[in-house]
């Protein structure tokens, strides 16, 4: 695959290193996705102790559709892909009640045959919350550069105000409003700002050990080019459970979610509003192979259905990853 085993040779070196030298520092929980809400569950949520904390992937990928969604651009014909991911960042208290967080991410996805599709981010975040005792009150600011085939591809500036706390014995919600700014660099006609908010829950039956989840977001897209205008709807189901492993733990994790897109301007190319509806299914399993590695496979399926043909396709992505935490 050309120039790939060189690639995850080096990968492996470096998440063996960082094993190694986090060997004598506590194990930090993992820090929530750069670009928000893929992955809301409790666990990626605790908060780690002061200090820094960081981790490192790498992963393969088959893709049965390489795809770029936020250009409407699909290939139709199936890849495969090398994944790497690394982050650092560091949380202290400023106060009795306040914590702030700062991080640091860049992710790279290589695809062997379509490199036009190679993709590369940098995402810089700040978050601050509060204690008010039933309840916790946060600011979270991130800023996304992302680069498609080495070129410059789009800006996102993101700030997200939240709540959350448990509100009955079990049960745990979250709520926050969204403004977006995504710039696109030589696509102007697609930039856009968007206004939104969500509520996700989660019911504990076994602590973190397991629990049910479900949420719902909006967002109100208005874009240079009134055809990219849409109004958002998104609905989500999970369920997480941990079992043993060995001598640790491993975890299950069932996803489902559903996107209507009502977009407000018509579509030259098809001479009317585009209407989307978006179905994905995503299962993964996570095993501990080390104090400080873990190794997890997942399967995605996405149904995306749209009156646009160049985005009515189905999707399978199949992603190996092998993490390391510092």
């Amino acid at each position: 695959m050309g120039m790939y085993p060189k690639r995850i040779f080096g990968s492996l070196v470096m998440l063996a290193t960082l094993a190694a030298a986090g060997a004598s520092q506590p194990v930090f929980a993992q820090v929530v996705q750069a670009s928000g809400t893929e992955d809301n569950s409790p666990d990626e949520q605790n908060d780690p102790d002061s200090g820094f904390f960081g981790e490192a992937e790498i992963g393969l990928r088959y893709d049965s559709d390489v795809a770029v969604d936020e250009l409407d651009l699909t290939s139709r014909s199936a890849d495969e892909a090398l994944r790497l991911r690394a982050r650092l960042g560091y949380e202290t208290e400023i106060g009795s009640e306040t914590e702030l967080k700062l991080a640091y991410g860049v992710s790279q996805i290589w695809y062997e045959d379509f490199s036009s599709f190679d993709l590369q981010t940098h995402t810089l975040s700040a978050a601050v919350s509060h204690d008010l005792g039933p309840a916790r009150a946060g600011l979270a600011y991130r800023y996304v550069h992302a680069r498609l085939d080495r070129d410059g591809f789009l800006d996102i500036h993101r700030v997200t105000p939240s709540i959350s706390g448990f509100v009955a014995p079990g049960l745990y919600a979250r709520a926050e409003l969204l403004y977006r700014e995504t710039d696109f660099l030589g696509r102007v006609d697609r930039d856009s700002s968007t206004y939104g908010g969500g509520l996700d829950v989660y019911l504990f039956l076994d602590g973190t050990n397991q629990y049910f989840s479900a949420g719902y977001d909006y967002a109100d897209v208005d874009a240079t080019d009134s055809q990219f205008d849409y109004a958002g709807h998104t609905a989500r189901l999970g369920f997480a459970q941990k079992f043993p492993f060995g001598s640790d733990r491993g975890q299950l994790k069932l996803g489902w979610r559903y996107q209507s897109r009502d977009y407000a301007g018509v579509t030259p190319s098809i001479g009317q509003e585009r209407q989307d509806d978006r179905h994905r299914l995503r299962a993964e399993v996570e095993i501990p192979i080390a104090r400080r590695l873990s190794l997890s496979s997942r399967y995605t399926f996405s149904d995306y259905s749209s009156n646009l043909p160049t985005v009515d396709y189905s999707q399978s992505v199949v992603d190996l990853t092998l993490s390391a935490e510092f």
